[in-house]
């Protein structure tokens, strides 16, 4: 009886044990981050903004599926950040809990007053090295890493302007008058898929104003390929703009000498899926008419025209220039949050440890306890 006593005790010891062993491991979650919570770790860890020194509200909450998500959830919401010295507004949108943008504003002037926990270099390249590492801490995403990695042998903006592979790294700067004593300056880095020259929004872009960080976005993920051939050229694309343009009067067209624009994107056709997609404009005279040229759009994969329209001094349908990076804002079906995206209690780190020794002291009991009925 002792012997079977002691073989009790010293595997509920071992169980004891491996219970306290297991409980210091890593944490590995079972139950995924709610959106909210994903938001706040963005501010934190990607902003680097000091959430300690500010009250932090959710103050703007929406979500919805739109039809162009193709059933997938939109979620929008702002973050007001408000201290005795700073007030700042975080605005986020994620798809399918995805982070696609981020926005800052400031409401005491530059951003650069606000509390950081993570202070960015105050030079751009540099800025945006670590924002990339951030992003891919934050993330995990290879896509991250990839491009991070293409900026190692970068030195100056000036030399970020490449294209390796699918890769097409693209720096834009815009200057404007505020006064006549004042300008400001808004620097964006983009980083693109691209594919035969075409642009996408699959990609990772960073802006800055005046130095300082005012949003990032990523749409790596959030946007796939769904086809890259283009059987439609450039020169055939133009052709059929023409032709849509002859067939709609007959009235003899003069083209005139200026250049057609035509450009080649991948767009979305089907939710968040991109296709080769030509854009084209002619410059055109149309005779005693206000119309200036043509416009056509048509699937460089299908050679299917999307639209084919004039365009003139009045205006015509509304486009805009790259069709590819106008994503629609999803639909508001609350001010709050939902009850389906509110997080959901988590079970405590010391209950389950207490639960797991129970289990596991039950089952070291019934094995002894059958060893004994055996022996007997």
């Amino acid at each position: 009886m002792e012997i079977f006593r002691n073989e009790f005790y010293s595997a509920l010891a071992l169980a004891i044990i491996l219970a306290i062993l297991f409980a210091q491991m890593p944490k590995v979650y079972s139950v995924e981050l709610t959106v909210q919570e994903k938001a706040l770790s963005v501010i934190s860890d990607v902003v680097g903004l000091d959430v300690t020194k500010y009250d932090v509200k959710l103050s703007h909450y929406s979500s919805g599926f739109p039809d162009d998500y193709g059933g997938l959830a939109g979620e929008d919401m702002t973050y007001t950040l408000e201290s005795a010295g700073s007030k700042v507004d975080v605005n986020l949108r994620f798809v399918n809990k995805t982070l696609w943008f981020v926005h800052l504003y400031s409401y005491n002037g530059s951003l650069l007053l606000a509390h950081y926990a993570k202070q960015l270099p105050t030079n751009i390249l540099d800025a945006t090295k670590v924002i990339l590492q951030r992003l891919h801490t934050y993330s995990r995403a290879s896509h991250l890493e990839m491009i991070r990695d293409s900026m190692d042998t970068v030195s100056d903006i000036n030399s970020v302007n490449a294209t390796i592979g699918n890769l097409k790294r693209l720096v834009t700067v815009k200057t404007n008058v505020i006064s006549p004593n004042a300008t400001s300056t808004r620097t964006s880095i983009y980083f693109k898929y691209t594919m035969n020259g075409a642009d996408s929004p699959k990609s990772v872009n960073i802006h800055f104003k005046n130095g300082v960080l005012t949003g990032f976005g990523d749409g790596w993920n959030i946007f796939t390929i769904g086809n890259e051939s283009v059987n439609i050229s450039k020169e055939e694309a133009i052709n059929i703009a023409r032709e849509q343009a002859n067939n709609s009067t007959t009235t003899k067209l003069n083209f005139g000498n200026q250049s057609v624009r035509a450009d080649l994107h991948l767009s979305p056709r089907e939710p968040f899926t991109l296709y080769p997609f030509w854009f084209v404009e002619l410059p055109l005279y149309y005779p005693n008419s206000t119309i200036t040229g043509w416009q056509l759009g048509i699937w460089a994969d299908t050679g299917e025209i999307e639209y084919s329209h004039p365009t003139g001094v009045h205006g015509t349908v509304p486009l805009t220039e790259n069709p590819s990076e106008s994503p629609t804002n999803p639909e508001s079906t609350s001010t709050e949050p939902s009850s389906d995206t509110q997080s959901q209690p988590e079970t405590d780190d010391n209950t389950c440890l207490v639960v797991m020794i129970i289990s596991i002291i039950a089952v070291v009991a019934t094995a002894v306890v059958v060893k004994q009925k055996r022996a007997n």
